[in-house]
């Protein structure tokens, strides 16, 4: 199943959809303090959107899942063009990785992105498998090119 919202540490709501690609909200902070119970009405405010239609750096084919880290850095899967993209948090390209495979670091239409505490990226493709890649010191991300989880665990590739 697609993931396709995602909350920041800094209350930022980012959501992705086929047609109108990353869309950004900032959730007002009383929100946060309702009960459910409250009758508070309380509107979300749109901050912006971004991405295009396309193959190229911030573009997007198929955007399909959404992760935002620790540093609030926004990562999201391209199904069709079988890759993550990385942004910051006003929508920034930094970086990409991802080509289409079945190998160690390819990836076979990516529909699903997690990140951890530790800002590892997990990504779940149609395969049925879930890679982790973890950040270099180089600001982007490599598969650890030794591990991969799956739906048994994790597993030692050769």
């Amino acid at each position: 199943m697609k993931k396709n919202i995602a909350l920041s540490i800094s209350l930022t709501l980012f959501l992705i959809s086929f047609t109108h690609f990353t869309i950004i909200f900032n959730i007002p902070d009383n929100v946060l303090a309702q009960t459910p119970t409250s009758s508070a009405n309380e509107t979300y405010h749109f901050v912006k959107e971004w991405g295009s239609n396309g193959t190229g750096d911030g573009q997007f084919s198929g955007p399909a899942g959404i992760a935002v880290d620790s540093s609030d850095n926004v990562y999201v899967g391209d199904y069709i063009d079988d890759r993550i993209q990385k942004f910051d948090s006003d929508g920034s390209y930094i970086t990409k990785w991802g080509s289409n495979g079945i190998g160690n670091g390819e990836l076979y239409s990516p529909n699903g992105i997690s990140v951890d505490s530790s800002d590892n990226v997990y990504v779940g493709d149609t395969l049925e498998r879930i890679q982790v890649f973890a950040q270099n010191n180089n600001n982007s991300l490599d598969n650890d090119g030794n591990k991969e989880l799956t739906s048994a665990g994790i597993t030692d590739q050769v």
